[in-house]
């Protein structure tokens, strides 16, 4: 199994984009840690298979 790593910076930024998503697109405010959970389980899960 293939190991993705990033930056703080990195995930900082995609972290970011997830609230920034949200907060557009479904017009839901997204927190810090929740932002966090669904990142780490998009790399955990998702990311294996692309």
């Amino acid at each position: 199994m293939m190991h993705i790593h990033f930056t703080k910076e990195e995930k900082k930024l995609m972290m970011d984009d997830l609230q920034y998503y949200y907060e557009v697109e479904r017009g839901e405010e997204l927190g810090y840690i929740a932002a966090e959970q669904i990142l780490d389980f998009m790399l955990e899960k998702l990311a294996p298979t692309i």
